[in-house]
């Protein structure tokens, strides 16, 4: 059969093989597109997950950073107070007792207050 003969048969096929060609093609631009769309969205997930993780952390490490820094705080007192003791006891001792011989030999310490109070009263 020629062409000629059988023309609107052929223009069916052909419109047929191009629109089938069409489709396929369009078919597959919708799945890359998914695909990327998908890739975006699991993308997406785990920058948040990643950001909650850091938030977490960022939490975690603070609290702990607390503990150490209180615990410090603690041993640092202790040793200050260690030293302190140490290097200065004798001496604030012999002052303290110095002064309070003054203070009773002058009559303002604890028993002039006494008498003091006794003398008004």
């Amino acid at each position: 059969m020629p062409l000629s003969q059988n023309s609107t048969a052929e223009l069916q096929k052909i419109s047929h093989h191009k629109l089938h060609s069409l489709g396929q093609s369009c078919i597959s631009l919708l799945e890359v597109a998914l695909k990327a769309s998908q890739q975006a969205d699991h993308e997406r997930d785990s920058i948040i997950r990643l950001i909650l993780d850091e938030k977490t952390d960022f939490t975690l490490i603070s609290a702990e950073l607390s503990r150490i820094a209180r615990e410090q705080m603690i041993k640092t007192r202790d040793l200050i107070t260690a030293h302190l003791h140490a290097k200065h006891r004798v001496a604030l001792t012999r002052k303290i007792m110095a002064d309070l011989s003054r203070q009773c030999l002058s009559g303002k310490g604890i028993s002039g207050a006494i008498l003091g109070s006794m003398s008004t009263g």
